[in-house]
């Protein structure tokens, strides 16, 4: 069954042309698994079928952000998940962009507040100081 199903979404990507864009896996160990999981954005998982949590807790422990089908997971689980309407590819989108937005900014902290740009930062600072200082005196 499963084979027949990897088939079909493999035709789908073919005709669809993004088999440059989509990976789809058969088996994969455990070291590709956390090898994916070091590598990724996010874990998204619509399903229709029903609720499988172990992806999710994975995700969460590998600090990753979960969008999941809504109306499908506990109470206890919601929190920490963006749910998306499956139904509605629009609703996906913009918690996409919303995660993407958070993302982005995180990237520009980083890019702008590291430590070569702090001591930056802080010698102008320390040299205007000096040079009002000189002035004062």
């Amino acid at each position: 069954m499963i084979k027949e199903i990897n088939l079909i979404l493999k035709k789908l990507v073919l005709e669809k042309k993004l088999e440059n864009n989509l990976l789809i896996l058969d088996y994969i160990d455990n070291k590709e698994l956390i090898s994916l999981y070091l590598n990724s954005d996010a874990l998204i998982m619509p399903t229709f079928v029903g609720h499988s949590t172990l992806p999710l807790y994975e995700a969460f422990y590998f600090n990753l952000p979960v969008f999941f089908t809504k109306g499908l997971l506990d109470e206890d689980l919601k929190k920490y998940v963006y749910e998306i309407d499956i139904n509605n590819p629009k609703n996906f989108m913009s918690s996409f962009e919303e995660f993407k937005k958070v993302k982005s900014c995180k990237s520009f902290y980083e890019k702008n507040c590291n430590k070569i740009n702090l001591f930056n930062n802080l010698s102008k600072i320390f040299k205007e100081y000096e040079y009002l200082k000189k002035r004062w005196d």
